[in-house]
């Protein structure tokens, strides 16, 4: 199996490195759209303000509607960003592993 490691390049003079992280909650009310809203900002909140400034690379995390109760894999029509995390109410660790294992092959 092949690495899977992004790299990160530093901000060019005068421009902000970030990346935008799509949230997509799937934990069937669990948590609502406004409590990880609310975590969200707080998170986004410490990158700005804690982390932006020591490394010289932010992001943003954004919440995004669900498309359907069982995402496409393939399509990733919820990733409006460079990057998509599914919050789930519950977990299947060898289905994530196998996934993640396709993704980077």
């Amino acid at each position: 199996m092949r690495e899977c490691r992004r790299t990160l390049l530093p901000a060019t003079a005068g421009v902000e490195a970030r990346d935008a992280l799509s949230i997509v909650n799937h934990t069937k009310g669990k948590l609502s759209d406004e409590q990880v809203q609310e975590g969200l900002r707080a998170v986004n909140r410490q990158i700005a303000h804690d982390f932006q400034p020591y490394w010289d690379f932010g992001g943003e995390l954004r919440l995004e509607g669900t498309v359907d109760d069982k995402p496409d894999h393939e399509q990733l029509p919820e990733l409006r960003g460079d990057a998509i995390i599914y919050l789930w109410d519950e977990v299947d660790v060898e289905e994530a592993l196998a996934r993640a294992e396709v993704r980077c092959a």
